[in-house]
């Protein structure tokens, strides 16, 4: 009887000793395309840069209570997905402690953390505390940091001239850009430089965003100065802007081409929109190659002989791009082509600059970055593909900031699958009717026949 039953009863042991391993070993796989369910390389560096522990007081109401909270999802659900977040971290570092609190039946912990809400993530380390805002690795990470730092990074936006500032709104101001800045941990101000006169001492880094009014003189000299003095610059072109800048370029060895650079998109049509999926080699793009960075409207931008600069190319068109020089407002996209013996220079072309060099007295690096756009920043289209990645891994880059880079993943491709409706039928069809069918048909004749056995 024993014998006839071994191997059920090895079956079953081998469940039950499975489903005690998996009690103790916890091992995982992300076959997601982007491992969109992992940690990037460079939250796990910098969280093994972290000393000492590390405790998350997350403020979500109890399932009993939960029907009382106006939220949007129920409380036992939001739990989980909390738990499931901070185990990703705990993975790498196992000092991390999460605690579970209900606001509403401790009052005390909920007013210390200043709390009033229920659904608030609270990050405690090196004895300072920073509620989370976003659920994600990449504001996890910089809460962290800031706690660790504790030290602010000091960007400053020019205005005064038509210049895109985070304090703008609308689809075409740098607004989103600059909530994502200081959730960085960083001080985004503004600068009307021809008001004041001066660029503050602490600018760490200075940015120039598509001015539309020239420059006087002498806010000119101001800019020049603080490029001398060894400030880091991010300087955004757009197309056709004319902002006296031109004494700036040639500081920096540098030269704008005139009109903007035009390509042939996906369906083999003319377009002023560049979409890259490639880009050179850098630490500021290596990990953005296989995802779309999408840039509206590009000047052109070469270096320029005897730069006192390293100059190298971190954004470049496709080859069968052009630089069109020839447009006006009568110009159409079909009359748009290139034209031999013309200004007219043929692709590719690049159109963002890195250009650094070493300081005599500091020793240390002057980093700046010269891009032909300023649109792929705007509200309009940072969120869009690539584009909030690469912006997150220029401004980590000119604040000397390198081991932040690519922390700050772009979209994955793989989060929802689109079908055509007759897909979707063919599918439900064959999931909903045929396999259900089939296994059901299965296992009535294979109960008939051992009817018909016995």
């Amino acid at each position: 009887m024993i014998l006839k039953n071994y191997p059920k009863l090895s079956v079953l042991i081998i469940t039950v000793l499975a489903a005690w391993l998996s009690s103790i070993w916890f091992f995982s796989v992300d076959t997601t395309q982007q491992q969109r369910n992992s940690l990037s390389s460079s939250t796990v560096e910098l969280l093994q840069r972290i000393h000492g522990p590390v405790t998350v007081k997350a403020f979500v109401a109890d399932i009993d209570s939960s029907k009382n909270v106006n939220t949007k999802l129920p409380a036992a659900r939001v739990r989980k997905i909390i738990k499931r977040f901070i185990d990703k971290f705990k993975r790498h570092k196992k000092d991390i402690t999460l605690e579970l609190i209900d606001h509403s039946q401790d009052m005390k912990t909920a007013t210390q953390y200043g709390v009033v809400t229920s659904q608030a993530v609270i990050i405690e380390y090196n004895g300072q505390s920073k509620a989370l805002k976003r659920l994600d690795q990449f504001s996890f990470i910089y809460t962290l940091l800031q706690l660790q730092k504790k030290k602010q990074t000091w960007i400053v936006f020019m205005e005064g001239h038509g210049e895109r500032t985070p304090h703008q709104k609308g689809n075409v101001s740098l607004a989103d850009l600059g909530d994502w800045l200081k959730l960085r941990n960083n001080n985004v101000q503004a600068l009307n430089i021809e008001k004041h006169s001066v660029i503050p001492k602490n600018t760490q880094v200075l940015v120039i965003a598509s001015p539309k009014k020239p420059y006087s003189l002498k806010a000119l000299g101001l800019i020049i100065r603080y490029v001398n003095r060894g400030g880091n610059l991010l300087w955004l072109h757009d197309p056709h802007n004319k902002s006296s800048l031109e004494l700036l370029a040639n500081k920096l060895g540098i030269k704008i081409l005139p009109g903007l650079i035009i390509t042939y998109n996906h369906k083999q049509k003319k377009t002023m929109a560049l979409i890259l999926n490639m880009f050179p080699s850098d630490k500021l793009t290596k990990r953005l190659n296989g995802h779309l960075a999408l840039f509206p409207q590009v000047s052109a931008i070469i270096p320029a002989d005897n730069s006192r600069f390293k100059i190298k190319t971190i954004l470049v068109s496709q080859k069968n791009s052009w630089n069109e020089t020839t447009i006006n407002n009568k110009t159409t996209k079909n009359s748009l082509k290139f034209d031999e013996g013309t200004a007219d220079k043929k692709g590719p072309l690049s159109f963002g600059l890195k250009l650094t060099r070493t300081l005599a007295a500091s020793k240390t690096e002057q980093r700046i970055i010269v891009i032909g756009d300023s649109d792929f920043l705007s509200n309009g289209f940072i969120g869009r593909g690539a584009n909030r990645s690469l912006a997150m891994n220029i401004f980590s880059w000119l604040s000397q900031h390198d081991e932040l880079i690519d922390v700050d993943r772009p979209k994955v491709s793989d989060h929802l699958l689109h079908f055509s409706s007759w897909t979707a039928l063919l599918l439900f069809i064959l999931l909903a009717i045929i396999f259900p069918m089939t296994l059901i048909t299965f296992a009535v004749v294979n109960y008939r026949r051992r009817l018909r056995r016995e």
